[in-house]
């Protein structure tokens, strides 16, 4: 299942509605991205053309921020990740120490945290070990959530698999396995299993006939609002997932 979006140029963002706000604008925030300010019930659609027009500004910007992160990996790295489908919030401890190698530990009693201890480097060992934290969050969190569906609807998978994916929430193989995007952590438990739905249904129809969208709406009656709402979903995912 794509991200979804055959809409033009749509870089990663972030959406604040402001009741004083008379029109659009864009701002590049130092450690979030940028950050869309729109009217309140601004119809989003319409910011693909905002996107578009903006976009050799917002590609500068943009640049701009890897380069400004590759010179202060901290930067990069969260004070804190919420994983919206569990409610989960992680505290994440930085501890810089030159010529030590990085290591990552967490627990999750009494209550969450993780703990990056090392050199830092370039900041991308310290993305790596996160990303691979996420994935075991995405086994430990999504799969039973797969294994529920399946026994609700009566379909069935051969294997489960997570992984971070950039273009696709999840697919289905011809081998019966089903990949999950560990990105699919930062979206509402609702639009996680329509993704999940959505996948398992393709264990009957490959591709999407007529009968695929059948079966999806006799266990997804929401489908279509639910599948526009994923769309407008990928600026969920922070920075440090997606380089």
């Amino acid at each position: 299942m794509d991200h979804g979006a055959k809409r033009g140029w749509v870089p990663p963002h972030r959406i604040r509605e402001h009741a004083r706000a008379r029109r659009v604008t864009l701002r590049m925030v130092p450690g979030s991205g940028l950050q869309v300010t729109v009217p309140r019930g601004f119809d989003r659609a319409l910011l693909a053309d905002v996107f578009e027009r903006h976009r050799e500004w917002i590609e500068r910007q943009l640049a701009a921020t890897r380069e400004e992160s590759r010179r202060h990996p901290r930067d990069l790295l969260p004070a804190a990740i919420e994983l919206t489908a569990a409610a989960e919030i992680w505290p994440l401890t930085i501890t810089h120490l030159p010529d030590t190698r990085l290591r990552l530990t967490w627990a999750r009693q009494p209550r969450p945290r993780i703990d990056l201890a090392g050199d830092l480097g370039d900041g991308d060992a310290g993305r790596r070990l996160l990303q691979q934290w996420l994935k075991a969050q995405g086994r430990r969190i999504l799969i039973p959530l797969v294994e529920q569906r399946c026994r609700e609807t009566g379909l069935g998978v051969k294997r489960c698999q997570v992984r971070i994916q950039k273009t696709r929430w999840g697919s289905y193989s011809t081998q019966g396995t089903l990949s999950l995007n560990a990105g699919l952590l930062f979206l509402s438990r609702s639009l996680v299993r329509h993704v999940i739905t959505h996948e398992l249904c393709h264990t009957l129809h490959f591709g999407h006939p007529p009968a695929f969208w059948r079966e999806l709406a006799r266990w997804e009656p929401d489908w279509r609002r639910l599948d526009a709402e994923l769309k407008n979903s990928t600026s969920n995912i922070p920075e440090w997932v997606r380089v």
